[in-house]
């Protein structure tokens, strides 16, 4: 309750922003009217002693500004209420405001605009709004009525009973969000939709994606409030975008496997055609190399193809070694020297070195 207190004090205004021009008590039980005058209607009255702020304006009347504030009404053509926040907001320019709910015979006590803000909302009744003055809206007494005090002494207790004001405001939409309908649902919505919101869309499965996307969309059909309705339809899209973005990744993964299905499979041609290591003796272009022999392993572990590139020319040799003159699997790795003719072979992509003789291998 203190912290509560002490909040509320924040809105209290400051010195500079204080109405009239002095701190003053009550002399007695005085009754502050709606205009400069006792053919005015009485709105408060004050107890002895009562702190208020006075402002001279002839020599019989002063304006008094109550730290209490008080009631005044606003045609409802001119007021828009929220509820949620249990304030009013004046909708047009110099609109006046009543200390009575009715134009004719009633004298208004001051102009309000759109720039005085949020007005603390007591009640509507039929086409009126009522609400609490702003500090800054005075009533009227006689200027005998008040003795002056020194800022040293009321400007805390202005505060204080300032921030009773604010207090009783905030105990006023407390009391409302506790019990209104309305405002309970639409708690329990924004609840929902925040557990909608807070679900992990990327990590869910296919089953759990679907039940949001459908949790989401039956929520939006039953929201009325459009900020609510956007979110829960903003959940919609991104379990969508989510589905679009698995189907494209699966289908890139597919691409992918294909991609690599085929290339495993010429790898694995490839690998028997070389394997049978025939000997083309006295044809294709002679060569000696030197280099590492690497291996590309398709599906099948026990089949590859060697390959070898030349550290003189950079060009990279498949390699095929007929069983007579030896095995390629125990060269895997090492760097040796090689002699042979570059042959053409059916259904083997590039350069093939078909080996005449290892002349050396250099561990």
């Amino acid at each position: 309750m203190i912290t509560m207190l002490l909040s509320l004090l924040l809105f209290v205004p400051a010195d500079e922003d204080l109405p009239g021009t002095a701190f003053a008590h009550a002399r007695e039980e005085t009754v502050l009217h709606a205009g400069p005058g006792g053919q005015h209607a009485g709105v408060l009255t004050l107890p002895s002693g009562a702190l208020v702020r006075i402002e001279d304006i002839d020599a019989a009347y002063d304006r008094v500004f109550v730290p209490q504030g008080f009631p005044v009404y606003v045609h409802a053509d001119f007021a828009q209420v929220d509820q949620a926040t249990q304030t009013a907001r004046i909708t047009g320019e110099n609109i006046n405001v009543r200390v009575l709910p009715a134009v004719s015979g009633v004298r208004a006590v001051a102009s309000l605009s759109a720039s005085d803000g949020a007005l603390q909302l007591l009640d509507v009744e039929g086409g009126w709004v009522r609400v609490m003055a702003p500090a800054a809206v005075p009533l009227y007494a006689p200027s005998d009525a008040f003795t002056p005090v020194s800022d040293a002494t009321a400007r805390s207790a202005w505060k204080l009973a300032f921030g009773k004001r604010a207090a009783k405001q905030s105990q006023r939409l407390a009391f409302y969000r506790a019990t209104d309908p309305t405002w309970l649902r639409r708690q329990q919505n924004q609840e929902r939709v925040a557990a909608l919101e807070a679900k992990p869309v990327a990590t869910l499965s296919e089953a759990e994606l679907t039940a949001l996307g459908r949790s989401a969309t039956e929520l939006a059909a039953e929201l009325e409030d459009a900020a609510l309705r956007a979110r829960a339809e903003s959940v919609q899209r991104a379990v969508d975008d989510a589905f679009v973005g698995r189907s494209a990744a699966l289908q890139a993964r597919e691409a992918l496997a294909r991609e690599q299905a085929r290339e495993m499979a010429a790898v694995a041609r490839e690998a028997r055609y070389l394997d049978f290591g025939l000997r083309f003796l006295g044809k294709g272009e002679a060569h000696r190399v030197e280099g590492e022999i690497t291996r590309r392993t398709s599906d099948s572990a026990d089949v590859a193809v060697y390959s070898l590139q030349d550290r003189v020319t950079g060009e990279r040799f498949k390699l095929s070694l007929s069983k007579e003159i030896g095995k390629l699997p125990p060269l895997l790795g090492k760097r040796v020297v090689l002699e042979g003719r570059q042959v053409p072979i059916v259904n083997v992509s590039g350069p093939v070195l078909v080996i005449d003789k290892v002349v050396r291998v250099i561990e």
